[in-house]
């Protein structure tokens, strides 16, 4: 088990809120928990951000086999937040 702290995009471009000067508004923060099994890796995810736990609470993300598995049926702006996820996770 490891523990890992990630920031990632938390909002998409935005051309009413393109003027803002502090990068910080878009960004959030969570702390992740990864576990190994035999093929996959899982990836639980606590979100820092109240607003996002209030909404979606605590998220599972699994990659098999190098593939990430991630659902259709999510709503686009919950996919939009994955997909940042798991750019974070990559980069670590």
């Amino acid at each position: 088990m490891e523990k890992i702290k990630i920031t990632f995009w938390k909002e998409s471009f935005n051309p009413e809120n393109s003027f803002l000067k502090e990068i910080n508004n878009f960004l959030t923060s969570a702390e992740v928990i990864k576990t190994e099994t035999k093929d996959n890796e899982n990836y639980h995810i606590k979100f820092n951000d109240i607003g996002l736990d209030s909404l979606y609470g605590e998220l599972n993300i699994v990659r098999r086999n190098k593939r990430w598995i991630t659902s259709t049926e999510d709503a686009p702006e919950l996919t939009f937040i994955k997909w940042n996820i798991i750019g974070a996770l990559m980069l670590i």
